[in-house]
């Protein structure tokens, strides 16, 4: 996967800003693979950086894409967290598997792509390369529908990575759009949080905060919030280019 930064970890004072963009700049080129990294935090630290390293790299002024241009950040701790269900009795939430599950969720993938405008941003990701990578790199788990005509489907899907000792971060929470309005997703993402507040020895993750970031465009602020997830600063993801 491209480098992504999250600055609120990384960055307090604009010493340590200037730090990281001699950092990055001096990074050799493999962590630029598909040309491009992304880097997210409050607009006024992430333009900072991204345009300390494009100067002094000599590159381009980088992009913030419309799309992703107010992403709001949302964590949820163990005070606030409220448990969902699977939404019908015989629905499964699994872990997802390379050898059974990745054409249907490189679908679903597709769906968000080109239902998020993910392709005008990032048009040469190769969709089910991108979906190998995350699910090698990561937890991902998947909701799995009772059907009348054959075995559960998969309608949801989210994945956890970019942990810390104390917090990990939700991604890449789709739902078909045959099945939205279900409650999938928020029983998806009640999901992997319970997993991550698990402590160790009951074979969860032990951590105290669970993070997403979701765009207000997209109408998912509702769910995310009857999961328990707060407000936090808004923020920009910045897509960061070679010429």
């Amino acid at each position: 996967m491209p480098l992504a930064l999250d600055l609120a970890e990384l960055v307090k004072v604009d010493e340590q800003l200037e730090l990281l963009a001699d950092w990055l700049a001096h990074q050799d080129e493999s962590f630029m693979r598909e040309n491009y990294t992304t880097v997210q935090g409050r607009p006024e630290l992430s333009s900072k950086l991204i345009h300390l390293v494009s100067e002094k790299l000599g590159w381009p002024a980088p992009k913030l894409p419309r799309k992703l241009s107010s992403l709001r950040p949302g964590v949820v701790d163990h005070s606030t967290f409220v448990p969902h269900p699977t939404t019908a009795k015989g629905d499964v939430i699994r872990l997802i598997t390379l050898s059974d599950d990745l054409n249907r969720l490189a679908e679903l993938y597709e769906q968000f792509r080109m239902d998020t405008g993910d392709y005008d941003i990032f048009p040469a990701r190769n969709t089910l390369e991108e979906v190998t990578s995350y699910v090698t790199s990561g937890i991902f788990w998947g909701y799995f529908a009772t059907s009348d005509s054959g075995p559960p489907e998969l309608v949801a899907a989210a994945g956890m990575r970019r942990a810390t000792p104390n917090v990990v971060g939700i991604s890449f929470v789709v739902t078909g759009r045959d099945f939205r309005k279900r409650g999938y997703g928020a029983s998806i993402t009640s999901a992997l949080v319970n997993h991550a507040f698990k402590s160790i020895d009951k074979g969860g993750l032990g951590k105290k905060q669970v993070t997403l970031f979701y765009d207000e465009s997209q109408g998912t602020e509702k769910m995310y919030k009857r999961v328990g997830f707060v407000d936090g600063e808004t923020c920009n993801l910045w897509v960061f280019q070679k010429p």
